[in-house]
Order: structure tokens, then sequence, then C-alpha cells
């Protein structure tokens, strides 16, 4: 189905269906829209929904536009997505996919206006590589799954953020990663699997930092709550960079510590 530059619209349901669906400069709009597809190009078009936006697409799914839902959003992506434009939803965004690079927006809890909700949650689980450079945001929660996470370079917000590499690292180099309750980290399945943060901000109210081995050179790792913290790793390279707990208690174990001009700081009142 080409719809370059084409108009299909509905006032209640729509159901889209073709090998391959090419919207670029087009329009895909109903209150419930559907879409099942061997791939999908959206270059510059727009596929919105008033409710319910439900994607299946087989192969490859690439989109430099805008897929945007008043409800919720379920995208199903067998192949690559790539997404330098936007998708979101008022209330909650679902994504799986084969492997997904995006620099643009991957959002939840996303009013029309693009100011954040109260609630909306963001899931993403990637067979492979999930690489997202971009705007990674959810009012409410954002999990993040993957053979290895890549958010090097992103702005990553939510209320409780989780992030597990199944077998890879995770990135986060010149990011800056802030969740005002619970953040995350499993990076643990092997010994060889690290989470590197050069130069890079990881923010929580709470942290969980499960790792192999953890790299801060020159990087923040902050936790801004009371609750206790504990950092679980193996090698941990902290030359040039600051890990700084307001937490009660502050557990660090790691089997060996470089700090080089680096900072650990606790301001709780219990024990470091």
């Amino acid at each position: 189905l080409n719809n370059t530059d084409g108009v299909i619209a509905a006032t209640t349901g729509l159901h889209v269906g073709g090998t391959a669906l090419d919207n670029t400069r087009g329009v895909l709009q109903a209150d419930m829209l559907r879409l099942d597809a061997a791939s999908l190009l959206n270059q510059q078009g727009t596929v919105s929904a008033g409710t319910d936006l439900t994607a299946r697409i087989s192969g490859d799914l690439t989109n430099a536009g805008l897929l945007y839902a008043g409800r919720n959003q379920q995208l199903t992506v067998g192949g690559l997505l790539s997404n330098t434009g936007s998708i979101a939803s008022v209330n909650n965004t679902t994504i799986s996919a084969g492997k997904v690079t995006s620099s643009g927006l991957l959002g939840a809890g996303v009013k029309a206006d693009g100011s954040l909700g109260t609630a909306g949650d963001l899931t993403i689980n990637a067979d492979g590589v999930l690489q997202a450079s971009g705007q990674n945001l959810a009012a409410g929660s954002a999990v993040l799954t993957g053979e290895a996470i890549d958010l090097s370079g992103s702005q990553t917000g939510a209320a409780n953020i989780g992030i597990t590499a199944r077998s890879g690292d995770v990135l986060t180099n010149k990011a800056v990663i802030s969740a005002s309750n619970v953040l995350a980290i499993t990076t643990n399945a092997n010994n060889g699997q690290s989470l590197i943060n050069n130069q890079g901000q990881l923010v929580g109210g709470q942290l969980q930092l499960n790792v192999a081995n953890l790299n801060n050179a020159s990087g923040e790792i902050v936790q801004t709550g009371t609750g206790d913290t504990v950092i679980t790793t193996g090698k941990l390279d902290n030359t040039a960079g600051r890990i700084a707990a307001n937490s009660a208690n502050l557990a660090l174990n790691a089997t060996v510590l470089t700090n080089v001009n680096g900072k650990l700081e606790h301001a709780g009142a219990g024990i470091l």
C-alpha cells in the first residue's frame, strides 16, 4: 500500500494491511487504528489514533515522522525499529522489536502538546541491541531490556527506570539518566558485562546497581533519596568520577576499586 502524500482516515476504527506500507508524508488516522504489514515506512508522515494504536510489522519499521496514540500504543516489529521522529502515547507505549535504533522521542504519558502527564509506562524489549540516543521519557515507569543497551548521549527520564542487558554492556556515556524514585540497572549475567558511564550522569531517588563491572570515569552517580543504596560490582573504575549518596547507608561492594582523582561521598546518617 502506497499512501505517499495521501490521507486515509476513519471516524471510529481503521485496519490497514499490506505487504509494504509506505506512508511518506501521508496521514493514517482513526479513533482506533491497527496496522498489519511486512514493513512500514513513515517518512515525515503521521500515524495517529484517538485511543489505541496497534502495529504488527513482520519486517522493519522506519519512522521519521509521528506515531501517536491518545491512549495506548503497542508496536511489534520483527526486524529493525529505526526512529528519528516521535513515537509516543498519552498512556502506555509498549515496543517489542528485533533491534531498536532511535535518535528521536520514545515516550509514554506524553500529552498532545508534548508535555508529560502524571501516568504512562514505557516498555521496550529488543531481541538484539537497544540503542536510544534521543529522548526516552515516561511519566510513570520506563523498562528497557535488550541483549545490550546503549543510551549514550540520551536524555532518559521517568519516575522509575529499569535497565537490563541480558548479555552485553549498558552504555550511558554522556547521557543523563534520571529517575525521581528508583533507578535500577542490571548487567551481571556474565563476568564480562559492564555498566560504562563515561562522562554520564545517573541520578535516582534510590539506586539499585547490579553490574559485573562499573566504569564511571569522569561520570556522576548520585542518589537523592534517603533509602539505603547498594552498588554491587566487580571492577569499579571511578577515575575522576563521583559517586554520591544521601542514603542512610551506602553499601559499595567491589572486588577491585580504582578511585584516582575520584570522589566517594556519603551524606547520610548511617555508614559507608
